[in-house]
């Protein structure tokens, strides 16, 4: 054998140590042995950091917007890792419960763990929202994300659900499924969510090269603008004179929200979860006869099968366009707030009543 065999010879031998290697460590230390683990529809959903930038009312607000290791919107760092065996309360809803735009602390669910925990009460509530989820976002997350999780039992499911579903019914949005992913895609997000060196490299880039996005405060946009300006609050009692019976497409709609209610309804019970239902307004109150006409669903059902339910539609009771949202359907910081204080105290009655909270 001459020289210059010799080393590609040694090179070779080398390379495919490297690679045994490489594959040992995947192998080993990635999620593939794992059982259940994240599945490829997690893809895009965890570990994630977003630094936002905006000018709000003329002052100036930086953020982080993180999804944590497991797929939680989360205050802390995202790679955080924490005993999922205490995760017994979860929030579930679209963009208006996920609220990428809000730091954390001035969110809905922000709110209301600040409120629990000012009260000296030992309630935390993880935020499951997902811009674009629909009730059928909810039910899915059982399969691709809930059952995926390792000693995670929770007790609680909060679905903070109406208006994405009075879109996403006649539609199928990423967030509430992805079978319409190709083969390539498909073993991309299997990949994504298992390999050991990409987590590695993910959490190099989140550290050290944090997504940024500048975000101009949505009432500055004119169009919105125009939208306030001849907006018309209606309040529930209105709703009820005005909104008497649905159209045809609008009763389909409803049947099949309803549909879908029943079908969470058992997933629960198998899991033995106790489903909490609010009810959701947009920025001129009941305005919205499909939103509205959803609502009164919910209210039917959550009656029938004996759920507990918050009525934000008519708990609210005045003009809700004056500071408290960023376009007609997303509240800013005072709009969260506000939602949040009215939910609290229905909330922390429910929570009594099914005994899932204790004193500190």
């Amino acid at each position: 054998m001459n020289k210059k065999n010799s080393y590609l010879q040694i090179i070779l031998t080398n390379i495919s140590l490297l690679l045994i290697l490489v594959l040992l460590v995947e192998v080993f230390a990635g999620s593939w042995l794992a059982s259940g683990g994240f599945s490829y529809h997690m893809r895009g959903k965890r570990l994630q950091k977003v630094h936002f930038k905006a000018v709000i009312n003329g002052e100036y607000k930086s953020w982080n917007y993180r999804r944590d290791y497991y797929g939680f919107r989360e205050e802390f760092e995202h790679d955080n890792l924490y005993d999922l065996s205490k995760v017994k309360i979860i929030f579930s809803g679209g963009s208006t419960g996920d609220e990428n735009l809000l730091p954390y602390n001035e969110t809905i669910v922000g709110n209301l763990n600040s409120s629990f925990k000012k009260n000296n009460l030992n309630v935390k509530i993880f935020n499951g929202s997902l811009s674009g989820k629909s009730l059928q976002g909810s039910i899915r997350d059982f399969d691709i994300w809930f059952d995926k999780l390792k000693n995670l039992d929770p007790k609680v499911l909060i679905l903070y659900v109406g208006l994405n579903d009075i879109f996403m019914i006649p539609q199928q949005p990423w967030s509430d499924h992805n079978v319409d992913e190709t083969f390539f895609l498909k073993i991309y997000g299997q990949i994504n969510q298992k390999s050991y060196f990409f987590n590695i490299l993910r959490k190099f880039k989140n550290t050290y090269f944090v997504s940024e996005d500048t975000w101009s405060h949505r009432n500055n946009d004119e169009n919105v603008k125009k939208q306030f300006l001849k907006s018309n609050f209606l309040s529930y009692e209105d709703a009820k004179k005005t909104y008497n019976t649905p159209s045809n497409e609008e009763q389909k709609i409803i049947d099949i929200f309803n549909e879908k209610l029943i079908l969470l309804d058992s997933l629960a019970k198998k899991k033995k979860i106790v489903p909490i239902f609010i009810t959701q307004v947009n920025f001129e109150g009941n305005s919205d006869k499909t939103l509205f006409f959803l609502n009164q669903q919910t209210k039917k059902f959550t009656n029938k099968y004996n759920h507990p339910i918050i009525k934000l539609d008519e708990l609210i009771d005045e003009n809700l366009v004056t500071g408290l949202f960023t376009d007609t359907v997303h509240t800013n910081k005072e709009g969260s707030s506000y939602l949040a204080n009215l939910i609290y105290p229905e909330l922390k009655n429910i929570l009594i009543e099914y005994n899932f909270y204790k004193k500190k």
